[in-house]
């Protein structure tokens, strides 16, 4: 449902559908931020998504996840795609601020290119809470490609799979034995994977190990939504030499196309939007149940008692459930206990 807006949509999402950068930079900080009024916008844009195609980019710290993702999108944009990055960075717990370094390693500047780096704000998975929605916002831009890059954060980086259409795996000469990638779940997520710094000692090795353990990994028996059939490349990849990069593009490519073919992306979108449900639903507890019912007296007895060693945490959360479960729960809430609203800063025009 991509048709060009109407007069029906407000200026903000008019401008995004035309691809105005400003606005589009705007309305992701509004998301980051949690401002409400970003809620009737994503409402107004959401009938215009479904066109992008989304690669995820992840693996460990140092693997080079934003050199290759840097020449990567050269080669794209010679087929004047209209391309999007997202660049999602490890933030501070106590402070949620980062350095955004990301955005740095990117120099690339292009009339159809467009990279927002943004902070993972303690969320782990390697993304940000408000992925879905930036990507739902960016889809409705036009960008046909939207590269996604994880933080970074190792074992722990395996929720990228609900977000992409294709993920990229991005190891190294060296980096760790068969059962330290097994650990990490990343072979279970991997629809391309890359030895990136391919001009090092080990590379040929690695690649080697990585081809014949993605053959035990085939979509068709690790995906319930997946068909057999398909099984990952394993490319050889250096930014520094500028090798094995249009292969890497023709892999993941083929790897669209594939699921295109198979009507597999539809499962793709429908994972996502589980997860962005999930994310809603969440917040919505967060804000509208969690929070006023920490006010209530029950909250504060049952707590103390925890505390005190009085009563266990299993059977105080028995009892918080039951009060949560009964039928007057929400009317007995304080009305007017809720969190506050994150406002932007204003910026000056």
């Amino acid at each position: 449902m991509r048709d060009e807006g109407g007069p029906t949509l407000s200026a903000k999402a008019r401008a995004i559908r035309a691809g105005d950068v400003r606005t589009i930079s705007r309305g992701i900080s509004g998301i980051e931020n949690g401002d409400e009024e970003m809620r009737d916008l994503l409402r107004e844009l959401y009938p215009f998504t479904g066109g992008a195609r989304v690669i995820g980019f992840t693996g460990a710290p140092g693997a080079g996840k934003s050199s290759v993702i840097h020449e990567l999108i050269r080669e794209y944009l010679r087929f004047g795609l209209r391309i999007a990055v997202l660049a999602v960075d490890p933030t501070s717990e106590f402070t949620g601020g980062g350095v955004l370094g990301d955005r740095i390693r990117m120099p690339v500047f292009h009339d159809h290119l467009y990279i927002r780096s943004f902070g993972a704000r303690g969320r782990l998975g390697g993304l940000s809470d408000s992925c879905g929605q930036v990507l739902s916002l960016l889809d409705a831009a036009g960008f046909e490609r939207i590269f996604v890059e994880t933080v970074g954060a190792g074992q722990s980086e395996i929720e990228i799979r609900y977000y992409a259409d294709t993920v990229v795996v991005v190891a190294n000469p060296n980096q760790g034995d068969d059962i330290q990638m097994l650990k990490a779940g990343i072979l279970e997520i991997g629809d391309v994977f890359i030895v990136n710094k391919c001009e090092l000692p080990g590379a040929d090795a690695a690649a080697a190990e990585l081809t014949k353990m993605t053959h035990l990994f085939a979509k068709g028996e690790r995906d319930g939504d997946q068909i057999a059939g398909y099984i990952p490349p394993v490319i050889k990849v250096s930014t520094r030499e500028k090798i094995g990069l249009p292969e890497l593009l023709n892999g993941i490519e083929e790897c669209l196309h594939y699921l295109e073919d198979n009507d597999l992306l539809r499962a793709s979108r429908r994972r996502r939007v589980e997860q962005d449900l999930s994310h809603t639903l969440s917040r919505v507890w967060q804000n509208k149940v969690l929070a006023p019912f920490k006010a209530t007296p029950l909250w504060q007895s049952l707590s103390e008692d925890v505390s005190a060693a009085r009563l266990d945490p299993w059977t105080a959360g028995e009892r918080l459930w039951e009060a949560i479960t009964a039928a007057d729960f929400i009317t007995t809430l304080p009305q007017k206990t809720t969190l506050p609203k994150k406002r932007s800063k204003p910026r000056k025009e």
